[in-house]
């Protein structure tokens, strides 16, 4: 990249971290419909870290914001895994009671 496009991209991805740890952002790149698959994919595509599945389970069973849907993944060549929803308006009400986001 030329001039200081480098440092910007940089910047950004700083704050980009800095903030999915505090705030629901990557509910804004899932579909309305997720598994916690691809929830830990995004999160460890954005801050460039490995996660032990388990422990990401673990860290999320608290979040009742998370809603399970009587709903599977179709269309897998594995078992399919259950689905979520982000709740907006749980969230908000439980916001102050949420000590960072999740991890």
């Amino acid at each position: 990249l030329i001039f200081d496009h480098n440092k910007i991209i940089e910047k950004a991805l700083r704050v980009l971290r800095r903030e999915v740890r505090s705030k629901p952002l990557c509910f804004e790149l899932l579909p309305k419909k997720f598994t916690i698959r691809q929830l830990q994919s995004i999160y460890e595509t954005i801050l460039d870290e490995k996660y032990d599945s388990r422990n990401f389970r673990k860290k999320l069973k608290p979040l009742k914001f998370l809603v399970p849907l009587q709903e599977k993944e179709t269309g897998v060549n594995h078992k399919p895994a259950q689905l979520y929803k982000f709740d907006r308006k749980l969230y908000e009400s439980s916001r102050s009671n949420i000590n960072g986001f999740i991890l």
